[in-house]
C-alpha cells in the first residue's frame, strides 16, 4: 500500500527513509518548491478556525491546500502510532545439547525503558526460560530455577535500562546456570515490533502471544497443596493450568487431596479424624463408618436425635445418643429380662413391666395376687401365676384386678384352685383376659 507523508517520520526505520511504498505528499520538507498550504483560517473573520476556503476569501493555493494539509497531518499521526516501536513477545525453542549458558538473538531485543534497574525482578519481566514440555520454569537437576542473568552484549555486559530507545540489537541472553543434555527449553523474550506489523501480517501470532503472555509474568511459587504436592515457581500461564490439572485429578493424589480442611468435630463415640486434606478426610469417614468391630463400629460414630413415637399405642422414647446405643436400648427394651418372683404372702404385681412370673406360696393360707394396671403402653403384656407348692385347692388363690379394670369382662376377683396349676393373663390395654 502507498502512503504519503507530509513530514519525515520520527519512529525507528530499520532500512532508513523512505520505507517501501512511502513518499512525501508535498515534496521533501523544507524544499522551496513545496506547494504552499495555510493553517486554520484566522484574522477576525467569522469563519476563523475553518480549514476550508471561506466566503469572500481568494481561492489561492495557500488557502485551497489548507484542508489537504490538515488531513495529511492527521494521517502522519496515525502513521506514527501504527509504526512506532512496541515490544512484542517472541520465543526461541529447542533441545539442549548440554552446556549452553546463553542464546544469541538476531534482531532488536527490548531491554527496558531507559533507566530501568538491572535487577532479577526486572529481567524476569523481559525474558524467561521455560520447560517447553510442562510450561514450568526450567530448572537444574537440583530443582533450582534457571533465570536470565544478563541481557546485553556478546561480551557479557548488560544493556538493561541503558538504551534510549529501549531496544538493543543482536542481544545475548545469558542464563544463571548451564542447560543439561536433553532439556527442552522455550526462551520467551520481547522483540521490536510495531502495531502495523502485528495487525496486518501477524494477527495469529498476536493472539498466540497474548495467550502466552502469562508466561512473562512470573509466579514465585507457593506453599504445597494439602497432600504435599509442590507448587514451584513458574509462569502464571503454566501455574493456572497446573491448578486446574491438580484439582481435577481422579488418580494418584486426587484433586480433593489438594484441599486442606480444618479440625473435624468428634464422632458420637468421641473419636476424631486426624486427616488434613479433603481426600483423606472423606476416605477416613468411609473407613470409620464401615467398621464392624465391637466398640468401634460405624454405628457408634453416628449420632441420633431423641426419638419419640407410638409403641404399642403409647409414646416410646429413645434418648439422643450414638445410633448403636439407641439400637441397643431398643433391643434391651424389646427383650426385657422380666422378673420371676416368689412372694411369701399376698402380692401386688409391679406395673413397671418387670414382674412376669409369680410363684405363689399358698401353703398355709389363701393368697391374693393383685394384677398390674393394664396399660395401652404394653398391649399384649402377659403375666403368669404358678401354684409352686401345690396347695391352692386347700388355699385358693385370688386374682384381683386394679380399680375398675376387668378380668374376662368382669370387674371382680377371680379365684383359682388347682394344685400346681398355672394361670396366664394377657392385657389388651384396659383389661385382662385369663387363659
Amino acid at each position: 500500500m502507498s502512503f504519503h507523508r507530509l513530514t519525515t517520520p520520527s519512529y525507528y526505520m530499520s532500512g532508513g527513509w523512505p520505507p517501501a511504498g512511502y513518499d512525501y505528499i508535498n515534496l521533501t520538507p523544507g524544499n522551496p518548491n513545496q506547494a504552499p498550504a495555510d493553517g486554520a483560517k484566522s484574522g477576525g473573520h467569522p469563519s476563523d478556525g475553518s480549514y476550508f476556503i471561506v466566503f469572500g476569501e481568494d481561492a489561492t493555493s495557500t488557502h485551497a491546500n489548507r484542508g489537504h494539509k490538515a488531513l495529511a497531518q492527521n494521517c502522519d499521526q496515525l502513521d506514527e502510532w501504527l509504526n512506532s516501536s512496541v515490544a512484542a513477545p517472541a520465543e526461541v525453542t529447542g533441545t539442549a545439547a548440554g552446556g549452553e549458558t546463553y542464546i544469541d538473538i538476531t534482531g532488536d531485543v527490548f531491554v527496558g525503558k531507559f533507566g530501568t534497574p538491572n535487577t532479577q525482578d526486572e529481567r524476569n519481566q523481559l525474558a524467561i526460560l521455560l520447560n517447553s514440555t510442562t510450561g514450568a520454569l526450567l530448572e537444574t537437576a537440583a530443582g533450582v530455577p534457571i533465570r536470565v542473568s544478563i541481557i546485553g552484549t556478546s561480551g557479557g555486559a548488560s544493556r538493561v535500562g541503558l538504551e534510549a530507545t529501549g531496544f538493543y540489537t543482536n542481544a545475548r541472553i545469558t542464563f544463571s546456570a548451564a542447560l543439561t543434555l536433553g532439556m527442552t527449553y522455550r526462551l520467551v523474550y520481547l522483540k521490536r515490533s510495531k502495531l502495523s506489523n502485528i495487525s496486518s501480517t501477524d494477527i495469529d501470532g498476536l493472539v498466540r502471544n497474548l495467550l502466552r503472555s502469562g508466561d512473562l509474568i512470573t509466579f514465585s511459587g507457593a506453599g504445597a497443596w494439602a497432600d504435599t504436592t509442590a507448587n514451584p515457581a513458574s509462569g502464571v500461564d503454566f501455574r493456572l493450568q497446573k491448578i486446574i490439572t491438580d484439582l481435577t485429578a481422579v488418580t494418584g493424589k486426587y484433586g480433593a487431596g489438594k484441599l486442606s480442611k480444618g479440625v473435624s468435630p468428634a464422632w458420637a463415640d468421641t473419636t476424631t479424624i486426624a486427616a488434613t486434606n479433603l481426600s483423606d478426610w472423606v476416605n477416613s469417614i468411609v473407613v470409620e463408618l464401615s467398621r464392624t468391630t465391637p466398640g468401634t463400629s460405624g454405628a457408634g460414630k453416628v449420632g441420633s436425635a431423641a426419638f419419640t413415637a407410638p409403641w404399642s399405642g403409647a409414646p416410646w422414647t429413645l434418648n439422643a445418643e450414638a445410633l448403636i446405643n439407641q439400637i441397643e436400648d431398643l433391643l434391651t427394651d424389646i427383650n426385657h429380662p422380666y422378673r420371676m418372683y416368689r412372694p411369701a404372702g399376698d402380692y401386688a404385681m409391679d406395673s413397671s413391666q418387670t414382674d412376669h412370673t409369680i410363684m405363689v406360696q399358698a401353703s398355709a393360707s389363701p393368697r391374693i395376687i393383685t394384677l398390674p394396671t393394664a396399660s395401652s403402653s404394653w398391649q399384649g403384656r402377659r403375666v403368669k401365676l404358678i401354684d409352686e407348692l401345690g396347695a391352692s385347692e386347700a388355699y385358693p388363690i385370688t386374682i384381683r384386678p386394679v380399680g375398675t379394670q376387668k378380668i374376662n369382662g368382669l370387674n371382680a376377683d377371680y379365684i383359682v384352685a388347682s394344685d400346681y396349676g398355672q394361670w396366664e393373663l394377657t392385657s389388651w390395654g384396659l383389661n385382662w383376659f385369663l387363659k
